[in-house]
């Protein structure tokens, strides 16, 4: 768990065979887990990556899978 989008995607990066899927708020501090996807795909990132929002719009769902988001969970999400 990472307090902030800056923090996620420096966890990933620094060690992408750890992490086989990450679920990605998009509501977070220092960066928004739209930005955080756009940069786990452009540094090589090729997993799973599930956007989770609160947001139900399509323009809102798009733009997560326009950053590199294999699908998008509406929060709340239950397990």
């Amino acid at each position: 768990v990472a307090e902030n989008g800056q923090i996620a995607l420096d966890m990933v990066l620094s060690d992408m065979d750890k992490y086989s899927i990450v679920l990605m708020d998009n509501q977070m501090p220092a960066m928004n887990g739209v930005e955080a996807t756009k940069r786990l795909r452009t540094g090589g990132y090729k997993n799973l990556i599930v956007g989770v929002t609160g947001n139900v719009l399509e323009d809102d769902v798009n733009e997560f899978l326009v950053a590199g988001a294999n699908l998008v969970m509406f929060k709340p999400l239950k397990m």
